[in-house]
């Protein structure tokens, strides 16, 4: 039987597996065009200060028609004649904001009304951005509101072996930046008072950090701190 996810947990969702795409690439493991065809979201990236478009999914020019060098090429103007003013008004400092965003692990969602050319009707789209690890932009997952369902089933197909990531990723994002940073630290075989030497805080301080670690992700085992710190990128 079919299960029933309510929005926001779709959405939860699909702001996870944005970071595992994100992980995937940087890794590695897919390239862009292979995500590109597998997802029916358009996948695009955008650059560092000014959010032009560097590269954008097939779907994406299909839907406006223009290759990507044509999006890119007609800049603000071309996507001005095609988000609504409003939606342009609110979510560009967003972005902007995003960009400035220190945590790679969060990630920004936006709702948008934008249409295909200046003469169609507008429609609801959502966009799932997080800062992308290796340009220092955003990297992006945009489809209409109506497909929401749909895209994460197919985006579910694109990471499934990545088990141990859709498990434990709710549990990692209840860590404080600190905690992250002296879990990195502890999975590279650091002692309390190496990491309180090294983060200028007492022997007593990590501990505490230590069994707060231990109780949001419920193990102690040395062996699941060095597979967290892989996975999530902890250096």
């Amino acid at each position: 039987m079919a299960v029933y996810k309510t929005e926001k947990e779709t959405l939860s969702d699909i702001e996870r597996k944005l970071h595992i795409l994100d992980h995937s690439l940087n890794e590695q493991q897919y390239t862009i065009s292979e995500i590109s065809e597998l997802l029916p979201a358009w996948l695009h990236f955008n650059a560092p200060h000014d959010l032009h478009l560097d590269y954008c999914s097939r779907p994406m020019e299909e839907h406006f028609d223009k290759s990507v060098d044509e999006i890119r090429d007609g800049g603000a103007e071309f996507l001005s004649n095609l988000v609504h003013p409003d939606s342009t008004k609110v979510v560009v400092p967003q972005l902007l904001g995003q960009l400035q965003q220190k945590d790679p692990f969060q990630s920004l969602t936006v709702f948008q009304l934008m249409r295909s050319k200046p003469d169609a009707e507008f429609e609801w789209f959502y966009t799932v951005s997080k800062k992308h690890a290796e340009t220092g932009g955003l990297i992006s997952l945009t489809n209409p509101i109506r497909s929401l369902g749909f895209l994460a089933e197919k985006l579910e197909c694109v990471i499934e072996e990545h088990v141990f990531m859709k498990e434990n990723y709710r549990r990692f994002m209840t860590l404080t930046r600190r905690e992250r940073e002296i879990l990195g630290l502890i999975a590279q075989g650091e002692t309390h008072k190496r990491i309180a030497d090294r983060l200028y805080i007492s022997p007593f301080t990590v501990k505490s950090h230590r069994q707060n670690i231990i109780r949001k992700l419920e193990t102690r085992r040395i062996a699941d701190f060095i597979k967290y710190a892989e996975m999530f990128d902890l250096d």
